[in-house]
């Protein structure tokens, strides 16, 4: 039970700090800080969109979501919401790059539509995995079988994440210096007072 647990749990933490990260660059350029820089929110999307929605979000909706829709039919609808939110997060994360292209074309007069665009995005996926931590998966904790847990853990475990994993993606490994740079303390090393 626990494997499959815990890498739901770190893939969670990992999107918490690039999503925390985000959010701290555009504050950081609405208070008149450095520029966003698109390239690395362009990485960063691309991120989520490779790792997450491709590989964490569908296996959730597969395996751990499959396995509680028989155990707890109660959680049919939270179930049902989560699953929607996972078809619909590319969207919302295409929404987010239209923005950026904006932002790009004219920093001056895009930057607060796009931190707010960003920001909303930012939210809403914070929201979902809340749902998921402080429901979903007590849930699952409490309701499903050794065998449930062997399932999920078996689709899980060859996650290897291409930003954080063991196995780091080239292409990301300026992405995750540069997040590194930018998060704060005591995760990073940008400013601890963000």
């Amino acid at each position: 039970m626990q494997r499959a647990e815990d890498i739901i749990h770190k893939e969670h933490r990992n999107l918490f700090s690039v999503l925390n990260c985000l959010r701290g660059m555009a504050r950081d350029a609405l208070a008149g800080g450095k520029p966003i820089d698109a390239a690395i929110l362009r990485q960063a999307f691309s991120y989520v969109d490779k790792f997450l929605n491709r590989y964490h979000h569908p296996k959730e909706s597969a395996h751990l979501f499959a396995a509680l829709r028989k155990r707890r039919p109660d959680l049919g609808g939270k179930l049902d919401e989560l699953d929607g939110q996972h078809k619909g997060l590319p969207e919302k994360l295409t929404v987010v790059s239209e923005a950026l292209d904006r932002y790009e074309a004219d920093p001056a007069g895009e930057l607060a539509a796009f931190c707010e665009v960003l920001e909303d995005y930012c939210r809403f996926e914070l929201g979902h995995m809340r749902m998921e931590e402080a429901e979903i998966i007590p849930a699952a904790r409490d309701s499903l079988t050794d065998e449930d847990w062997k399932a999920i853990s078996a689709a899980f475990e060859d996650n290897d994440d291409p930003l954080f994993g063991e196995r780091q993606s080239s292409e990301l490994r300026d992405l995750f210096r540069a997040l590194v740079n930018e998060m704060p303390a005591p995760h990073g090393l940008g400013n601890p007072a963000r």
